[in-house]
This record gives structure tokens, sequence and C-alpha cells, in this order.
């Protein structure tokens, strides 16, 4: 058991792409302005330097004066390495330095030599932000090295003739290295990027996937629906028709229902939610049309009197409905509404400037109460608990399903919510999981948002 909650709690490569997916703008803006920064830094801030490298062969001459009687390959290929390091000395570079008014110091640094292994030839390159000067202070460092090492008695003992092979016309470009400093500008971006993204993660308030809900919410998960395509909001709610794998998760959710209390089935039901945008409207008529096509008699009530969208999902008018009948304007029988899919409908009728009057009338009391008798399931579709609405109506049916939609609402508001319809009596039936991820095909269902 330890080991499947460890397995459970990790995060899998599935995980890490579908967050990646999720947050794919995100990471695209943080790639992109990344990469735009570093483009600008390389080709404006960053100022280009050039490099000027010319040859210089050593000649040694075994006369009067050498170092024994022999000077055999190796020692003659350390002398050239000792001439290379002189290149590099105050006395050959200060004459240089000089007379283009720096510090020999500062021309220090921009000297390099290099000598080879099989060859008495070495070279002198100098790196500077002008490329006419890195030329010139090339050919005359070469020429201060042939004129030092024929009057310095160091280097006069080793009988070196020293000369350089051509004059150095133009330096090559040097720095920056342009396409590397760009991609390493768009690998930057891609790695903060996923940084930023996971940390929003780790810091995120709400909930992420199913386990977390079940882990802190002591409630009963009897749906889970994934929407592989653009979810839709309830005010866009849609009838899942003539499409049996998108119907599945609702016939799912009418059997968890009747199971979950066999001894005193729910006949009324409420649905409901934390805030907008959790497909509470859509799971209650697809639930609807799930009933009905199991051979039940349903009616469908819209008590969201402040954004109502049942009447949306059957083509129907919202006029002549509740409230009219409410207020005494219309009987029972006329407000009810048939629909070609066998679902009656009650929509809200006129618009009320106090909804909570409407929801807190026996007249309404008595109406659910005698369509209790009437149909096998009478389903309320209430507006979201951010409203008071939704707990003045929960009171009005046997139980209540409330949605959880993933990544949507915050956990404490979504804690809080629960905790105080359960403080008021109000039997909750069981959680819907809605926009949840896909990770395994036999374990998730699909929400299709096509109509």
């Amino acid at each position: 058991m330890e080991k499947n909650n460890m397995q459970d709690n990790s995060i899998t490569l599935n995980d890490i792409f579908r967050i990646l997916k999720k947050n794919l703008i995100l990471l695209i803006s943080i790639t992109l302005a990344v990469f735009v920064l570093g483009m600008i830094y390389t080709l404006v801030i960053v100022k280009p330097t050039y490099k000027a490298t010319t040859s210089v062969i050593v000649a040694i001459d075994k006369g009067p004066g050498s170092i024994g009687t022999d000077i055999d390959y190796t020692n003659s290929l350390k002398i050239v390495e000792t001439v290379a390091t002189y290149a590099t000395d105050k006395a050959v570079l200060e004459p240089v330095a000089e007379a283009h008014n720096i510090s020999w110091e500062s021309l220090y640094k921009m000297v390099s030599t290099s000598t080879s292994n099989t060859k008495y030839i070495f070279t002198i390159s100098v790196v500077n932000k002008d490329a006419n000067l890195a030329a010139l202070l090339a050919n005359e460092i070469c020429d201060s090295l042939e004129e030092q090492t024929g009057i310095n008695d160091a280097i006069k003992v080793f009988n070196v003739t020293v000369r350089q092979t051509s004059t150095v016309d133009k330096a090559a470009y040097n720095s920056p290295n342009k396409t590397l400093y760009l991609l390493v500008s768009l690998v930057l971006g891609v790695v903060l990027g996923v940084a930023v993204i996971f940390v929003i993660e780790l810091l995120s308030n709400k909930y992420k996937d199913r386990k977390e809900i079940e882990a802190t919410i002591n409630e009963d998960v009897i749906g889970l629906l994934f929407d592989n395509k653009k979810n839709k909001i309830d005010n866009d709610v849609h009838l899942v028709q003539n499409d049996l794998k998108s119907l599945e998760p609702y016939n799912k959710i009418a059997t968890n229902i009747k199971y979950s209390n066999l001894d005193n089935p729910y006949k009324s039901i409420l649905f409901t939610s934390t805030i907008i945008d959790e497909l509470k409207s859509t799971v209650c008529v697809n639930l609807a049309y799930s009933l009905v096509l199991n051979k039940k008699k349903v009616i469908l009530i819209d008590l969201d009197l402040r954004k109502p969208c049942v009447h949306k999902a059957f083509n129907l008018q919202k006029e002549n409905g509740l409230v009219d009948y409410l207020d005494g304007t219309m009987e029972k029988d006329e407000i009810i509404k048939h629909t070609d899919e066998g679902i009656d409908v009650i929509t809200i009728g006129q618009n009320v400037l106090n909804p909570l009057v409407v929801l807190e009338s026996k007249k309404l009391k008595d109406l659910i109460e005698e369509l209790k008798s009437e149909y096998d399931y009478v389903l309320l579709d209430s507006a979201p608990v951010i409203t008071t609405d939704s707990f003045v109506a929960a009171k009005l049916a046997d139980g209540i399903v409330y949605n959880v939609a993933i990544n949507h609402a915050k956990k404490k508001d979504i804690q809080e919510s629960i905790r105080s319809l359960k403080n008021l009596g109000i039997k909750i039936i069981g959680l819907v999981i809605t926009k949840a991820y896909k990770e395994k095909k036999d374990e998730y269902y699909y929400y299709s948002s096509e109509k």
C-alpha cells in the first residue's frame, strides 16, 4: 500500500507535458522575451571585437656564442617558446604602447601567442574593438620583437633571428559569437519559462488533480469529466446528443446517485459549484438527458436567477417560466415546456431584482414537492455558491451535486463552501470533477465540446 501511495504522489512525464501544454502561452512569452533580450544584448549592447593574427619564424644559428656544441630539436622548440613568451614582455610591448598612447599593461591584455610542437613558427594575436588598430598593433609588435631580440643580451645568447612571415592587412571578426549567443538565449528562455511555470504550479492554491481533491475533501467523487477540446462555460451550456462516448460519464453519475442512497432515493437534486465556469449546468442538463434515456421521467428547473442558461441547451425561450408562476401570472401546466429529448423544463421566466425573494417563497417549495410526486427526478440548476442564492436553493433539494473544476476555484473557497453547506444540514451527494486531465485511456471520460 505504501508503495502504491508513493507512485500515486509521483509526477509522471505525462503530468509534465500536461502542465507545459496548459501554460504554453506563458512558456512562449517568457522564451521570446529572453530571446529578444539576448538579441538586443548580442547585436546592440556587446561591442564586437576583431582579431589580427600574424606568424613569426624563429631561425636558430649554432654559431659562436650558442649554448653547447649542439642544439637538439627539443631544445630548439623550447627556444621558440621562449621567444614567443618574450613577445609579450614589457620590453617588447612598451615601445608600441607608447606610440599609441596606451599603457603596456592594456596592450598586454590584448596580446596572446601560440606555439607549435613541430614548427619553428609561432603566432602573435591582437584582439581589439578596432579592426584596423588590431592589425596595426600586431605588425608593430612583430617589428618591436625583431628589434629587441637583436639588442637584448638575454635573447641574443640563443643566436636567434626573428622575422615576421607576412604582415597582417586586416583583422578578422572575433566576438561575440552571435549564433552561439542567440542559441544560448533561446535555451535560457525555455529553461526559465519551464522553471517559472513549475514554480507557479508549486505555489498554486488550486486543485490540480482528482487525488488532491480526494485527499482534502471528505466527499465521494461520483463523476469525472475530461475536456478534450475547448472548455465551455455555463452560459454556453449544451446538450450531448448522438454521442455515446460523451454521454457515458453522465450515465456513471446517474448510477452513483442511484446507489448512494437506495433506502431513501434522491428525487430532487440541486447542482452548484464554487464559481462560474465549472460546468455545473452542463452536468445538470446532460444528467437529465441520461436519465430520460434510461426511461426516467425528469423535469429540470432553472434556479440560477442571475445568469440563467438552461433554456439555451434546449433552444427554448426563457420567458413564461418559474417567476411568472410564482407571481400568479401563469399556471403550473403553462410554464412546463416539453422538449424533443423528452425532458420537461421550467425556465426562469421574467427577470427578478431580488432572487432571494423567489427562492425563499413557500410556493416554490410546494411546487418542487408537487413535482417530486409526478416525476422520478426533479433537477435544479442553481447559481454558484459565490452568491447566497445557492445556499437558500439547496434547502429545496434532497441533496446536491457539487462541481469542482481542476485548476479553477481556490482550494480554500471550495472547502469553506462545502463546510458551510454541511453546517446548514444540506446533504452533499457527491462531487463531480470537471476539466480533468487525461492520464489513462480507460480511466478518464471525455466531455466533447462539439455541438
